[in-house]
């Protein structure tokens, strides 16, 4: 019975785990998808039923402190949930008129585009989540005094080249883009510099992760969707021995 215990907890654990993780992972602005946040809704309902089944059907197994734990646990993702759902909802952009014939204006806060920007969202990536033109953002990022530019961090080559080495010493293969999610964990968001610090510090290793690296391939093909190829696993077919043997003599 111990190990139906444990199984039930560690089930409870592994689902609850899953869905903050996912919930942490979309929580820079994206939307969810709608199939993912109803499993997401769904899910919550099931962990606290299977619990709450245990329960009754083990009343002294001695798991209520850990069922009331999980509970809480379940409560606050379904919370979560609740306001992915209704953040996700009310994200779109409103329309209005501004007065003029065949004159709308998209209403698009100011504290929206901010966090976007702040999340390392250009600005055709926002002009896409949001629906609307790109020239739309930017006179929305002019008009509300922003800029990206600015997002980013003024820093000297010596001060990058130093934070760069720091973090290149515990993980020698780092390349361009973890060494940007290091850094941008840390707290500096820079630009396009820290590339040319990697090869200052490091040229060797920048040379023989570029030789690591796989170049795509170019293919000329008839017309489009002419490439494509379906595995039929031919190689899982048994042959039963059948040779055929073509005599060429007279």
């Amino acid at each position: 019975m111990s190990h139906v215990r444990s199984n039930v907890c560690d089930t409870a654990i592994a689902t609850l785990r899953q869905i903050l993780s996912d919930l942490v992972m979309h929580n820079d602005g994206r939307n969810i998808p709608e199939d993912i946040l109803e499993s997401f809704g769904h899910s919550p309902g099931f962990v606290n039923c299977e619990l709450l089944v245990y329960d009754m059907l083990e009343p002294a197994s001695g798991m209520q402190p850990i069922i009331n734990l999980i509970g809480i646990c379940v409560s606050i993702a379904g919370k979560m949930i609740s306001y992915h759902g209704y953040a996700q909802s009310h994200s779109s952009v409103l329309r209005s008129y501004c007065g003029l014939i065949c004159c709308l204006s998209f209403i698009i806060p100011s504290e929206h585009l901010s966090v976007l920007i702040e999340h390392r969202f250009t600005v055709v990536q926002i002009a896409e989540m949001l629906g609307v033109s790109v020239r739309t953002i930017r006179r929305r990022i002019s008009s509300y005094w922003l800029s990206v530019r600015e997002s980013y961090f003024t820093i000297t080559d010596n001060k990058l080249d130093e934070i760069v080495l720091g973090i290149q010493r515990n993980f020698p293969t780092c390349g361009n883009s973890i060494m940007q999610g290091y850094l941008l964990a840390q707290g500096h968001r820079v630009q396009h510099h820290v590339r040319d610090a990697q090869h200052r510090i490091d040229p060797d290793g920048s040379v023989l992760r570029r030789l690591r690296v796989l170049n795509g391939r170019e293919y000329s093909v008839s017309g489009p969707l002419a490439f494509y190829h379906i595995d039929g696993n031919y190689k899982l077919i048994r042959f039963v021995g059948l040779l055929i043997f073509v005599s060429t003599l007279p």
